[in-house]
């Protein structure tokens, strides 16, 4: 690799481009019965992107789009970009409120503002991003051939994965957030992968095995993150919690991709029945949601309404673990089955309660969050097993309090209620990791 950051990410739209000796240039047969792409844009950006499409589609698997735009941008407009995703996706009150439970847990240090960690890292890594609103590809002007080379062939994969399943389908506003971190985790794995794999010359030979060099390119992207975590300072300063969040795609995202490629043999794209259903899918994709069903979600009493309430999902209850230095935090949620927390008191308590797949899962967590909550700023506590109406999987509680707040009984009582589907798998029906704005 060359150019001292030999991967940049590009997480408001997602993109891990590796810097090597790849080129564009690549005669590829795509997939029969393709039909060509009408590329539009700036001459010789819109030539780049038609020389590398089909040794994309053949190597995807996936359709053409229909049409395709692509363009030169500049910093202002893709930070302007970024605010308006950030606006969508962590919404400044409910940000703040998250932080505030974070922060409760142990998982965010004193003062921490969630969306303005998340904003420095995205500012400082953004190289361009694909717009499924217009389909167009957008890349920062003067960064070097190779960079904006490695940004073309990481953005126009999205586009591929957008024609073949609209991805404001499953990773809009409506779907359930936990479930949008578990795809996105996922298609920005597989466009990483395809890019790297491309720009570093890890291609097989055409009468090779698809998959032979496989992990050439797994340790590929696993060492080139580390080394990109030391190279940019505001991922390097992140706390525990936001650096764990925006490199989950190129660890446990690269992970599951990697395995799925593994299992069908050749280079499949993470869509259709490939397409995880949570976080839970990504992280643990050997443990399938079988003896408890689909992942529920907690249900709120009609009245009173909290100050804020949301869901973690299983990636969010690692991240919490592992922020507080609890061992072991990915394999303690391998059994998750959905969780929501309320906060109330005016942010000065926190209810969170999750649902097990069975007692032992429980007790894992259980035990991982008592070590978390020892590091937490106020006082706490961890009960279970707790039992919730509406359903038999068992429940841990956590209640954490500010110091010198009364902290009330640590009970399900006026916090939650029942329980309401959370699968993942029909748009609008839980909902997730991501905020859910103020309180309800």
């Amino acid at each position: 690799m060359t150019g001292g950051r030999g991967l940049r990410l590009i997480l408001a739209a997602g993109l891990l481009v590796v810097v090597g000796t790849g080129s564009l240039e690549g005669q590829v047969v795509p997939p029969e019965g393709s039909v060509e792409t009408v590329v539009v844009g700036e001459p010789e950006l819109a030539d780049r992107v038609r020389s590398i499409l089909p040794h994309l589609m053949a190597r995807t698997g996936l359709p053409a789009p229909d049409t395709l735009a692509v363009e030169r941008t500049d910093r202002g407009a893709v930070e302007s970009f970024l605010e308006a995703r950030l606006d969508a996706e962590w919404p400044r009150e409910s940000a703040e409120a998250r932080s505030r439970v974070l922060h409760l847990l142990g998982a965010l240090p004193p003062g921490t503002d969630l969306r303005e960690e998340i904003r420095r890292v995205y500012r400082d890594e953004v190289a361009g991003f694909y717009d499924p609103s217009d389909a167009t590809v957008r890349v920062l002007g003067g960064q070097g051939d190779e960079v904006e080379a490695g940004t073309l062939i990481h953005e126009v994969v999205h586009a591929l994965q957008d024609a073949a399943t609209p991805l404001q389908l499953v990773m809009g506003p409506e779907v359930p957030a936990d479930r949008r971190w578990g795809v996105r985790g996922a298609l920005e794995a597989h466009a990483t992968l395809i890019s790297v794999e491309r720009m570093a010359g890890l291609l097989p030979a055409e009468a090779d095995d698809p998959l032979a060099r496989l992990p050439e390119l797994s340790s590929l992207v696993r060492i080139a993150v580390e080394a990109m975590v030391d190279d940019s300072p505001p991922l390097a300063e992140a706390p525990s919690f936001v650096r764990g969040l925006l490199l989950f795609p190129y660890r446990e995202g690269v992970e599951f991709v990697t395995g799925l490629w593994a299992e069908a043999g050749r280079p499949v794209a993470p869509l259709g029945e490939r397409l995880p259903g949570s976080t839970r899918d990504v992280l643990h994709p050997s443990v399938p949601f079988e003896q408890g069903g689909p992942p529920v979600t907690p249900g709120l009493p009609p009245e009173p309404p909290p100050d804020h309430e949301g869901v973690f999902g299983a990636l969010g209850a690692a991240l919490v673990l592992e922020a507080a230095g609890a061992s072991e935090s990915r394999r303690r949620v391998d059994g998750w089955m959905g969780d929501r927390f309320v906060l109330d008191r005016d942010g000065e308590r926190v209810r969170w309660l999750i649902l097990w797949e069975d007692a032992g899962n429980e007790e894992a967590f259980r035990a991982g969050m008592g070590q978390a909550l020892e590091g937490a700023p106020g006082e706490g506590t961890v009960r279970g097993p707790v039992s919730l109406a509406g359903t038999d999987l068992p429940g841990t509680l956590i209640c954490a309090w500010a110091p010198g707040t009364d902290s009330g009984s640590c009970t399900t009582e006026g916090a939650f209620e029942g329980v309401e589907s959370a699968s993942g798998l029909e748009p609008g029906t839980g909902s997730g990791f991501g905020p859910q704005g103020g309180g309800r």
